[in-house]
């Protein structure tokens, strides 16, 4: 049952080049003040429960994404300490 699961999921994320693309803009909007999270993804904690803490925090991120067993956001180095601090609070393991 899994394997025809992940095969529609993985032809499902085919066509999604907006996330990138949107990822790659943010990036090259802030060069030079961009850090990267990285926290455990096998901790209970989806990519959309870290960036909606970070939302709710008023941390300015983007680009999150699972990739093998970690979630990686991208933050503005001037929100880095405060990402950090709120996932932490949150329980979210930092990697």
């Amino acid at each position: 049952m899994a394997d025809w699961f992940d095969t529609l999921l993985k032809i499902g994320s085919t066509p999604d080049w907006i996330t990138p693309a949107m990822a790659l803009a943010n990036d090259a909007a802030n060069a030079g003040n961009r850090a990267d999270i990285w926290c455990d993804a096998y901790a209970g904690f989806s990519v959309n429960d870290v960036t909606k803490t970070l939302r709710r925090a008023g941390v300015k991120h983007w680009g999150g994404a699972f990739l093998d067993d970690m979630i990686v956001v991208s933050v503005r180095k001037d929100h880095l300490q405060k990402a950090r601090q709120v996932l932490t609070v949150k329980g979210v393991p930092l990697l």
